[in-house]
């Protein structure tokens, strides 16, 4: 499974580990989308739209062209960017149309990019995730010839239990037969072992170490350490959350391989 750690505007660094990253465009947003600057060796990159902050304050602040700008000056790092979504949490049935709009909006003005579009679900319960999985279907698709890295995300999955995370990505697997993304799933989701059928990506910003959680823990292994926030998130925390995920995977992916034998 494929771990992206969600980064932002003011954390890009010379020394970042070459591995995957979400770039979420709300947070390039608040500085006028100025151009990514990643380092030369960072070689495989996705973006994130900002559904979460768009949702929470009723709309997008910027549009889907400047979106489009932002992810065409990334450059070849970027593998994959979501198309613009709202979550669920609020308004749940508007903003599954919402979504639904977006997708063929985006998919109709903008299809022809370098990088692959990927559509997300979007819902507040299961059935509703089976619903809208549906209602894209034929989007879907279309779309999942543009190539290996297609995939299709998953949203409003922040704060459920594990248990519901992994029912509604088995779910929407189940519809589409297609590969999925999970967004912002933690640590407890990947022990599920439904949700390893058909989930091939994650992403996060719990790697860094900075949740109130492991906050103050953090803060005393770097001064120990004497590393800056940003040198003790890439060289110690990053490949430590690395390690707690693939712990994670391995059980379940073994115990759904004996599940199919």
């Amino acid at each position: 499974m494929q771990f992206y750690a969600t980064t932002w505007c003011n954390m890009i660094r010379p020394y970042m580990p070459n591995r995957p990253y979400m770039l979420p465009a709300s947070s390039w947003a608040r500085v006028n989308f100025k151009p990514p600057r990643l380092p030369p060796h960072i070689t495989h990159v996705a973006a994130d739209p900002g559904a979460f902050v768009a949702t929470r304050v009723g709309d997008y602040s910027y549009s889907a062209a400047d979106y489009v700008r932002w992810l065409d000056e990334i450059g070849p790092a970027l593998q994959w960017a979501g198309t613009m979504d709202y979550c669920c949490f609020i308004h749940p049935r508007e903003n599954q149309q919402r979504t639904t709009e977006r997708a063929y909006e985006m998919w109709r003005d903008y299809k022809d990019m370098e990088w692959v579009w990927v559509p997300t679900i979007q819902g507040d319960d299961l059935a509703a995730y089976v619903w809208h999985a549906n209602s894209m279907k034929s989007l879907i698709t279309d779309m999942q010839r543009q190539g290996a890295a297609f995939r299709v995300g998953v949203g409003t999955l922040v704060s459920r239990p594990a248990a519901d995370v992994a029912r509604i990505c088995a779910a929407v697997h189940g519809v589409l037969g297609q590969p999925l993304h999970a967004w912002g799933v933690k640590l407890s989701v990947l022990k599920q072992r439904q949700f390893q059928r058909g989930v091939i990506s994650i992403d996060t910003s719990a790697w860094d170490g900075q949740f109130k959680r492991t906050r103050h823990e953090s803060l005393a292994r770097r001064k120990t350490l004497g590393m800056s926030k940003a040198e003790f998130s890439y060289l110690v925390a990053l490949p430590e959350y690395a390690a707690k995920i693939q712990a994670a995977v391995l059980p379940s992916k073994q115990l759904v391989m004996e599940e199919l034998k």
